[in-house]
């Protein structure tokens, strides 16, 4: 899937608008961290949905890195009790758009100001979050 198709995809519309495969095989990566943390929590995950994750973990696309290596998780141990999180290899620039900050997994970000970000969550979360879950995005 990724090899394949989108990985043309992203190739094309990299070179159509000059965007960066980095940040956009970063995002890819992302949404997958994301996926494979929801599988990892379910109460059913059987050895296929793990071989299919480790498969989407280690797919290419042209230039692009494994999928795994976008991301990496950290603890905070600000903390209490210390939590994971993911954070991105490079940033995905949404903070560049107007009205925006940097998300929870910007690695722009240090370690107090993502403890900052993961607390103001906790105190309000979104509505379409449906109680205190982090969002894929992990934007606050």
């Amino acid at each position: 899937m990724f090899d394949g198709n989108l990985g043309r995809l992203i190739d094309r519309i990299a070179g159509e608008f000059g965007l960066s495969l980095a940040i956009m095989w970063g995002n890819v990566g992302n949404y997958v961290g994301y996926l494979n943390e929801q599988y990892q929590g379910a109460s059913r995950t059987t050895p296929e949905l793990k071989q299919h994750l480790e498969a989407l973990h280690t797919s290419r696309g042209f230039e692009a890195p494994p999928l795994r290596s976008t991301y990496q998780t950290v603890r905070l141990h600000a903390l209490t009790p210390p939590e994971s999180v993911r954070v991105r290899s490079t940033c995905c620039l949404w903070y560049q758009f107007p009205g925006n900050r940097p998300c929870l997994t910007c690695p722009r970000l240090d370690s107090q100001e993502r403890a900052r970000l993961w607390i103001k969550h906790r105190r309000n979360p979104p509505a379409k979050n449906k109680g205190t879950r982090l969002p894929h995005c992990y934007r606050v």
